[in-house]
């Protein structure tokens, strides 16, 4: 079965990030072998943040803006936007790539082999099961991940 990952990024006034860091995350997940698409989640940002991301949009056709106007939450937002995604493996990530995107494949391939739950955290090894019996594949980061997207070359 070919999968297909449909990943939210949730912004809000990011914009002397979001350019770079979309396009460290889509150089990433072109190196895995599922299909995939990209949702970028602004929650009401009140700086450059909409205008760049709609370039994106126009500029990636993986790329899909998502405006939130009147700001519930976040957690809110997101919610109301997994509903947008036509994958069968659903995952976000924060703009500021806090968690290194180089665990992203292996933690999607958890997901392939049967996890239900894959989640980066930079202090639980992997894999292990939940004392519910779910499996959970918990993914390590390192301590320089924010810096991950300098050692990108596009």
């Amino acid at each position: 079965m070919k999968h297909k990952i449909s990943i939210f990024i949730p912004v809000f006034n990011e914009e002397r990030i979001i350019e770079r860091d979309i396009k460290a995350l889509d150089y990433v997940i072109k190196k895995i072998p599922v299909e995939y698409e990209i949702f970028i989640v602004n929650d009401s940002s009140k700086d450059r943040t909409k205008i760049i991301a709609k370039k994106i949009e126009q500029s990636n056709s993986k790329v899909t803006l998502l405006n939130y106007e009147i700001n519930p939450t976040r957690r809110e937002n997101l919610a109301q936007s997994f509903k947008k995604a036509s994958g069968d493996i659903i995952a976000f990530v924060d703009i500021d790539l806090i968690a290194s995107l180089r665990f992203l494949p292996e933690l999607i391939n958890q997901i392939i082999l049967g996890y239900d739950i894959a989640t980066g955290n930079c202090r639980t090894p992997l894999p292990r099961k939940t004392t519910s019996g779910v499996p959970v594949a918990f993914g390590t980061t390192s301590p320089f991940a924010s810096n991950y997207h300098e050692k990108l070359r596009f």
